[in-house]
């Protein structure tokens, strides 16, 4: 016996520039199956992806998801969580949920397609003189999902790309709640299997001689077999920071340098792609994730590295932060984070408001730390450059009505889309992949707030949103990348 599954795309809150995985409202996808099966399975099959932020252990819902036929039979958890009114409409955990009979779906923000992200324009302006022979294998291993690209190092052409939900995800939303939630051999297990799948699936005849990878350093530890022990406790310190060797399905592969404990590869090759190693003027980059790392580069060499925890803040995606920048703007939120007079069927909660303020206060404060010890303001800063799995989803004028990226003026912030895949398709060009990357990383001084005295003050005065909305300014997505 068969039985189908469909899932269609929510209704949006109508802000502009909010994102939807599957399609716009009311767009349709269908599963068939044959024999009952969870919904993290048929999502996984579709190339969709739902965030598990208690890593699929039913103790939160950031993955609720509604039946609107269909809904299997709730579990104690679910009602416990939900309440009896909203599973009595269809809402369920979308971890707990098996299905074994013809449902429809309706997915929210939490759901991500895997394969939206790229490694950039057809070709990048990689000297000739530094470009390499031959194929290589360029590897975004993000937290979110894997990206893999073979490249052409002669014409730095992307020859083939495949991009697939990162195969840990079921253990939670973030690293650590996944080294949380399972050993580390386990994490590595299927850590392995998936990137095989990649390499596998976008190389299949193993043309490409070399692999390499950039990651957070909790994946990197992971990948090459190392104790995440140290990352997970005070001082938060990595067993390694030099490139490591690694095999994969019998491929040899290197990953790229860590800056710290949790500034790694990703923002390497992130920093690389914005030319931050190239800087005429001070320039930032905000990598806007779960894990948020900040960095900025003087002229004259001098660089320094933040990071700071954004919490559950975008477990619900960008389209949470665009909903709540837009209740600023109509008054149903005050500068404060207070909701006023805010209807039954506010698209946000106070605690939805509440997380996000946590988190814009830390990454508006890390900003604010670097560019006191580096002795500038912040109307200095050039450019500023936001990317990450969530900082590419958010237009400008969001960004800046929430404050996130402190008082650089909004008209100098660029958004990038995959800016880490586009730095690790770079220097897989180069006949030496890893001098750049290991020059620069070597020259970025490693902030850490926890020991900043002034970080807890500047956290606190960050909460505030801006009190009134900054100048209008366009939405630029990735500029030309040079990523050199």
């Amino acid at each position: 016996m068969t039985f189908s599954v469909t899932l269609r795309a929510a209704a949006t809150s109508g802000v502009a520039g909010t994102l939807d995985a599957v399609g716009g409202p009311g767009t349709e996808r269908v599963f068939v199956a044959s024999a009952p099966c969870t919904l993290v399975d048929v999502l996984a099959a579709l190339d969709l992806t739902l965030e598990l932020p208690c890593g699929g252990t039913a103790r939160c819902t950031g993955c609720r998801v509604r039946f609107a036929a269909g809904a299997p039979a709730p579990t104690p958890p679910e009602r416990a969580l939900l309440g009896d009114a909203a599973v009595a409409a269809g809402e369920r955990l979308g971890c707990a949920c098996v299905l074994h009979d013809t449902a429809i779906l309706e997915l929210p923000g939490p759901v991500w397609r895997a394969g939206g992200k790229g490694f950039g324009p057809d070709r990048l302006d990689v000297p000739a003189t530094a470009r390499g022979v031959g194929e290589a294998l360029a590897v975004d291993l993000g937290t979110t999902a894997v990206a893999a690209a073979r490249i052409d190092r002669a014409t730095t052409r992307a020859l083939a790309q495949v991009c697939a939900p990162n195969p840990l995800q079921r253990f939670g939303a973030d690293v650590l709640a996944r080294v949380s939630a399972a050993s580390g051999g386990a994490l590595r297990a299927e850590l392995d299997a998936g990137l095989a799948r990649v390499c596998a699936q976008v190389d299949p005849d193993r043309r490409a001689d070399a692999v390499l990878v950039c990651a957070n350093p909790v994946t990197t530890h992971l990948l090459v077999g190392a104790d995440v022990a140290s990352l997970v406790r005070a001082p938060f310190e990595p067993s390694f920071r030099s490139p490591q060797p690694f095999e994969v399905d019998g491929r040899r592969g290197l990953t790229l340098p860590l800056i710290g404990g949790h500034v790694g590869g990703d923002a390497v090759a992130a920093a690389l792609a914005c030319g931050l190693d190239r800087a005429v003027a001070p320039v930032a980059l905000v990598d806007l994730g779960t894990n948020c790392e900040v960095l900025l580069a003087l002229p004259g060499g001098r660089r320094l590295a933040a990071s700071a925890a954004a919490g559950p803040a975008f477990a619900g995606g960008a389209e949470r932060a665009a909903t709540i920048a837009a209740l600023l703007d109509a008054g149903v939120i005050d500068a404060s984070g207070r909701l006023r007079d805010a209807p039954a069927t506010a698209p946000v909660t106070a605690r939805d408001v509440r997380a996000l303020q946590l988190a814009k206060g830390a990454i508006a404060a890390a900003l604010d730390v670097l560019l006191h010890r580096a002795g500038i303001a912040a109307a200095d800063v050039a450019a500023l450059h936001l990317c990450g799995v969530f900082g590419a989803r958010l237009p400008v004028p969001f960004v800046a009505r929430l404050g996130m990226c402190g008082d650089v003026p909004p008209e100098r912030v660029t958004v990038w889309r995959d800016a880490a895949a586009i730095g690790v398709r770079a220097l897989a060009c180069e006949r030496s992949p890893l001098e750049r990357a290991v020059t620069f990383a070597a020259r970025v001084e490693h902030v850490d707030l926890a020991l900043d005295h002034d970080y807890r003050q500047r956290f606190v005065e960050r909460l505030q949103f801006p009190s009134r909305p900054p100048a209008a300014s366009p939405w630029t997505p990735n500029p030309p990348s040079r990523a050199r």
